[in-house]
Formats: C-alpha cells, structure tokens, sequence
C-alpha cells in the first residue's frame, strides 16, 4: 500500500515515526500522524487543519509532555488502523489510486484521537462530515 501513497502521505508516515522516535516513543501512533500532517505544510490534510485554526505549533504542545529518547519504531494498532482506513477514505471519495494526506486526516477523524488532541480538535470544531466536506471542496476549486 506504501506505493499508493502521494509523496506529501509518505512523508507524513514517515514523519510520524521520526516524531515518535525523537519522543521517545516505542511505537509512532495517531497523534503523532496528526503532527506529521500539520508539518506538511504544502498538502490539502495540512491545508485543512490550517483551515480550522489548527497549527503545527498546536498541535506539537499536545505531544510536549512525552519524554524524549532515541527508541522508535513501527505503528502501535491505532496507527496501523489510521493507515489502512486511509484507503478507504480514498476508495470512498473516489481517489482509490492515490492516498494523500487528506485521506490520513479523514482516517485519523475516523478512528478517534487520545486526549488532549481530541479536545483541541472539539474546541476548533474539526469534525470528520466538516473536513471531508472541506477537502471536497478544496478538490473541486483545484
């Protein structure tokens, strides 16, 4: 499935488990897919979330209290999920070929984050029918 994806989507995924190593997390997960996506500054998902208000600098807080170290490593469960939802938001929007970061940001929606990403997402309104009907849009005016 890594070959479907467009090159911002790579780079987030591979972001994600660059944040979690440089946290000191065993195991990269949705929040730090989340940050990934809001570093990749060029791609719709990263569009969006700036649509709502949401920055990388925001979102880089709710990660802040992690320890830090050098161990990383693959998906925990939760992020393995956001992955292949992914290609079902892309199946579902019509774009099965191709796996952008708008289609992360859809999965990650989906699945439901930890706190205090969860709140900070409520308190900017980011629901999954508002940004998929956002990133339609942003489609259709491209």
């Amino acid at each position: 499935m890594f070959e479907r994806l467009t090159h911002h989507a790579r780079q987030a995924i591979l972001d994600a488990v660059q944040t979690a190593a440089s946290l000191g997390a065993d195991k990269a997960g949705p929040p730090h897919l989340l940050v990934a996506l809001a570093h990749a500054r060029d791609s719709l998902g990263a569009r969006v979330l700036a649509s709502y208000g949401l920055t990388s600098e925001a979102l880089d807080g709710c990660l802040a209290d992690r320890r830090r170290g050098l161990l990383g490593g693959p998906f925990d469960q939760d992020g393995k999920k956001v992955i292949e939802l992914s290609l079902r938001e892309a199946v579902a929007l019509g774009q099965g070929r191709d796996i952008g970061t708008e289609h992360l940001l859809l999965a990650l929606l989906r699945q439901g984050l930890p706190e205090p990403m969860r709140s900070l997402l409520a308190a900017h309104a980011v629901t999954y029918d508002d940004a998929r009907q956002r990133i339609l849009s942003e489609r259709k005016a491209a």
